[in-house]
């Protein structure tokens, strides 16, 4: 019997990729929305939105039907949704997930309601204030913080004033640096006689209420006592709803303690090479930052509205790290068979397995990696309670979880394609026992490729212990031994991937020539990123302009832009790839180093800015900032 007889109601969404590609397919969806059971109508329509923008594509079938049908579908089912909304409420939190999707500011203004947070019915006011701070980074992507329809101080009754003292000699010149400080704000300096008062508008936004209290030495210490006015406060002030709720411009007591912590280590910027950038964007695209835009560095043309759209075109909406992207940081060249080659092997290790979610949403009875059913239950049922969102699932797991999670993802990891002949396998045993250098000697004269020396480190490390071999069919496949580090693990199969690809990867670079060629058909206006994350040159020539155009400035643009419009030709594109691409790369290279100095020199609010618990926020910044080699510290020294 086929779904059209026995769906009783809206599919889970990733369900109706196939079903949209007929129009009886598309009526189907339409009249089980609009009957009684709602469920899955929000993320419904969210996937069909994301398939009516080209995104989340299924292979092999017809695409352009897909889309046509998924943009009907929306129309629709927005409809559906207001005129649900407007007979009666829906949970809260579809109400939030409408409201992100569409950026509703007014709704969200709505939803958290204009008085103050602890008046609140106490049961609902606990699980709207928690849902808001879930979805706290999704938010702020679309509300600047200088929005004051929703953060803002209330600043009415408040003011700031201050009386000089009768020896005070260098008043004037005090006042005067005041106005130079505040000249840019709309806070208005009132001096009658030998007294100053800063007056403040109805509301004040928060990067203003910052600086005021910064000029006026308020908060802190006084970085120069020569310049010191001592100012007292008249009246109070209090912080929006979600100012409020989301802690903004209040740091807390233990985000101090860390700063202070950090202070202590004087670091130092050492941000110098395209392996540091990649490393920022690692941190960058870690699940517990509040607000990436935050963190994203600041391109040539310096606004708001370019870092906005620099980060939705390197990261996407939901900041990730695309294999294609991430090895443009990875080859020392614009050489499309190192490309390919360094791409294919980013995907397989550095990726959490494309299999992952196919996994934790099936309902089998299953065992993989050493992982019992039970356990995987108990993860699936983590996974169902983030409604199935990948991001606040890592970012939730903890203990058992943590360590069932990295069995079954380093298990599909390693299950493609890392087997090894007999040839290999006894030629690896082989080693052991042998120092480093001798290691690398022996790999590069077996692969004929350089070898790292830290790659001979870890594998001469598990050789010396184990025998880190487990036969299976078609070969030997290479194990994580008891008590080895997961990234240590990680990067040694990395790096005997990257030496190992076989001949069919490694051939004429002419093969890959035509690839590009056949794959450039695509690169047009309007060219969108697939979700796959396989590395494809189109997308590497994509995310090199982007960078070009927001960083490097250099003539590359100019002659990507031609191409696109139909006016260029794929050899001199190519070229000028090569030509510009390491002045590219070191332009961001060089806007990364300045971001980290920005986050040393405003260590709290950066440090404010992460959503992981508190006992590892220190290590999301600061001492993974050290750990991926972007500063260093200069105690001691």
């Amino acid at each position: 019997m086929s779904w059209v007889n026995i769906l009783k109601a809206l599919p889970k969404p990733d369900a109706i990729s196939g079903m949209l590609l007929t129009e009886a397919g598309l009526k189907l969806l339409i009249s089980q929305a609009e009957g009684t059971d709602k469920k899955n109508i929000v993320g419904v329509r969210n996937k069909a939105q994301s398939l009516s923008e080209g995104k989340d594509m299924p292979e092999g079938l017809d695409g352009e039907a897909i889309q046509s049908n998924a943009e009907k579908l929306v129309t629709k089912l927005n409809e559906i949704i207001a005129d649900s909304n407007s007979k009666a409420q829906t949970p809260l939190e579809d109400k939030l997930d409408t409201i992100i999707k569409n950026k509703d500011k007014e709704g969200l203004i709505e939803l958290v309601g204009t008085g103050n947070k602890r008046k609140m019915n106490n049961k609902r006011r606990d699980r709207k204030i928690n849902l808001l701070k879930e979805n706290k980074g999704a938010i702020l992507e679309f509300i600047d913080i200088e929005d004051t329809d929703v953060f803002f101080f209330e600043t009415s009754k408040f003011s700031l004033v201050a009386n000089k003292p009768a020896s005070d000699e260098t008043w004037d010149n005090k006042v005067a640096s005041i106005r130079s400080q505040l000249s840019s704000t709309d806070i208005k300096i009132d001096v009658v006689k030998d007294m100053v008062t800063l007056k403040f508008k109805d509301k004040t936004n928060v990067p203003t209420m910052k600086l005021v209290l910064t000029a006026a030495q308020m908060t802190g210490k006084a970085e120069n006592k020569d310049d010191l006015i001592i100012f007292k406060k008249t009246g109070k002030y209090t912080r929006s709803p979600l100012l409020e709720i989301f802690d903004i411009g209040n740091s807390s007591l233990q985000v101090k303690n860390k700063v202070k912590s950090a202070e202590g280590k004087e670091y130092v910027n050492t941000v110098s090479s395209a392996a540091h950038a990649l490393g920022y964007l690692e941190i960058m695209t870690t699940p517990g930052i509040k607000k990436v835009l935050d963190f994203m560095p600041i391109p040539t043309l310096k606004s708001k509205k370019a870092t906005r759209n620099v980060k939705l075109q390197l990261l996407g909406e939901k900041p990730r790290l695309s294999s294609s992207l991430r090895t443009l940081f990875s080859t020392s060249n614009f050489d499309l068979k190192s490309l390919m080659e360094q791409g294919t092997v980013e995907t397989e290790i550095r990726y959490n397995s494309p299999k992952l979610r196919e996994i934790l949403e099936a309902d089998d009875d299953r065992e993989i990696g050493g992982v019992t059913s039970d356990d995987l239950t108990e993860l699936r049922n983590l996974f169902t309670k983030t409604r199935n969102r990948i991001p606040v699932f890592l970012s939730r797991l903890r203990g058992k979880n943590m360590s069932t999670f990295k069995k079954i993802n380093n298990e599909l990891i390693q299950s493609r394609p890392n087997l090894f002949d007999t040839e290999e396998m006894e030629m690896l045993k082989k080693l052991a026992g042998m120092n480093p250098m001798a290691v690398k000697t022996k790999l590069t004269s077996h692969y004929g490729k350089d070898v790292e020396l830290r790659l001979a480190r870890l594998l001469s490390k598990i050789l010396k212990d184990s025998t880190p071999f487990k036969e299976i069919e078609g070969g030997f496949k290479f194990v994580t031994p008891q008590g080895m580090d997961y990234n240590d693990m990680r990067d040694l199969v990395h790096g005997l991937k990257l030496i190992r690809q076989s001949d069919e990867l490694s051939g004429e670079t002419s093969k890959f020539n035509e690839s590009l060629e056949d794959t450039l058909k695509n690169y047009s206006k309007g060219f969108v990123v697939g979700a796959s994350g396989s590395p494809k040159p189109v997308e590497m020539i994509h995310f090199l302009y982007v960078l070009d155009f927001y960083y490097g400035r250099t003539s590359f643009k100019s002659v990507a832009n031609k191409f696109k419009k139909g006016e260029g030709e794929t050899t001199e594109l190519v070229e000028s790839a090569k030509e510009n691409y390491s002045t590219i790369i070191n332009s961001f290279v060089d806007s990364v180093k300045t971001k980290v100095d920005d986050i040393l020199e405003n260590k709290e609010q950066y440090q404010g800015s992460l959503t992981i618990n508190n006992d590892t926020k220190a290590y999301l910044l600061f001492d993974k900032l050290e750990e991926k080699g972007l500063i260093s510290s200069n105690r001691g020294n």
